[in-house]
């Protein structure tokens, strides 16, 4: 577990707490997982962080003084973890420092932590993620990574092998591994497992429509937000993580009628099941309906629907996902996706292009990649070159 790591090309090597303060010259930056085992199933849930980069990482961020101390780089931590994910409750300490490495190719050394919280604590968390003061410029959405409770039956390990595989930031990825094998979260027969899992391989889903049609929904609006001291227009949408680890359109379901009116009444049922008929914020009155976004993909046996929300009903569903019935068994989180920007930030289209140049190499639920990247280029005429 203590062996260096390649990540995205750079190595990283391990280093203690103590020889890192002695290195002069370095940068520092720290970062901080957090999990709560408060539950009867044996299940324990990680939350993760989608970055503005579309890389998944945790909270966290440069220690940004001279003469760094073990006092500065939990400051940095806390402060970071508030102004991200807007967790300000029991700080870090230095007794839940799980590891640091050195970055072979640079100056940078990264420290990472992990605390335990509560189940309420992890749940509040879920649900108030959205007022951090950058959230959304630098964070745009967490979700749950449960681990444990595992069995021999492969689908009890599908979700943690896909998340496996998928990208992320620098070395965040060694850090979920170690912090798993130190505070020994699963057994070290399931943690052999996990090291045996290739972090770049495909994992999209493999499921055959046969005779039907497949819908999905891409809940979006247009939301004000305040971004590097301007405020601008977005438009967003919205992702879930699935059960199985996979990005995915809300509402994905299949009808066996190639009727639109029935491929609509198929959707809205199923998103009532996924998201809770009593608060569901989508107005029947409203001309969604007759918005479909002109894509077919397997000789036109999926289709996306384009639903536009004001941006109350957009968080209300960022809000309530925690407690839809189907959360945790269907999906484990939701996160925003930034198409396009209104305004004078002369940042606003790198913002994105460079959120898309990392989320469209995760991987996804079956043809939902192609839809994502055909209505990033079309639909918000972007210049991508993304495969």
């Amino acid at each position: 577990m203590s062996s260096p790591v390649t990540a995205s090309s750079r190595q990283y090597i391990p280093i203690s707490l103590d020889e890192s303060l002695s290195l002069k010259g370095c940068k520092h930056a720290a970062h901080c997982l957090l999990y709560s085992s408060a539950n009867c199933s044996g299940v324990v849930y990680v939350l993760v962080q989608m970055r503005f980069d579309g890389l998944i990482g945790f909270a966290g961020g440069e220690v940004d003084v001279d003469d760094v101390t073990v006092d500065e780089i939990i400051a940095a931590t806390n402060r970071e973890l508030e102004e991200e994910i807007n967790y300000h409750l029991n700080g870090v300490t230095q007794e839940e420092w799980i590891c640091s490495h050195r970055d072979h190719s640079s100056t940078w050394i990264q420290h990472f932590f992990a605390k335990e919280l509560t189940g309420d604590e992890l749940t509040q968390l879920e649900s108030t993620h959205m007022n951090a003061q950058h959230f959304p410029s630098e964070s745009l959405g967490v979700f749950r990574v449960p681990i444990g409770g595992f069995d021999q039956r492969n689908s009890s390990k599908r979700f943690l092998t896909n998340f496996l595989r998928q990208r992320f930031a620098g070395n965040a990825r060694q850090q979920f591994i170690e912090t798993i094998h130190k505070l020994s979260l699963v057994s070290p027969e399931d943690q052999e497992w996990m090291l045996s899992i290739e972090s770049s391989g495909d994992s999209a889903d493999t499921t055959v429509i046969s005779g039907g049609h497949e819908v999905k929904a891409l809940l979006r609006a247009d939301i004000g937000v305040h971004y590097y001291a301007e405020e601008v227009d977005v438009t967003y949408g919205l992702m879930v993580v699935r059960d199985d680890g996979l990005f995915d359109f809300i509402g994905t379901h299949s009808t066996e009628s190639d009727d639109k009116n029935s491929m609509i009444k198929t959707l809205n049922n199923n998103l009532y099941k996924d998201l809770g008929e009593e608060w569901l914020p989508i107005d029947w009155s409203s001309d969604w309906k007759t918005n479909a976004i002109p894509l077919s993909l397997d000789n036109g046996a999926s289709h996306v629907f384009s639903i536009q929300l004001n941006a109350t009903e957009f968080t209300a569903i960022e809000t309530h996902l925690t407690e839809c019935k189907n959360f945790g068994n269907k999906s484990y989180g939701v996160v925003r996706i930034p198409f396009q920007f209104r305004g004078s930030t002369p940042k606003a289209d790198s913002y994105v292009n460079r959120f898309f140049g990392g989320f469209l190499t995760q991987n996804f639920a079956r043809n939902s990649k192609q839809h994502l990247k055909h209505i990033y280029e079309t639909d918000f005429n972007a210049n991508s070159s993304h495969s």
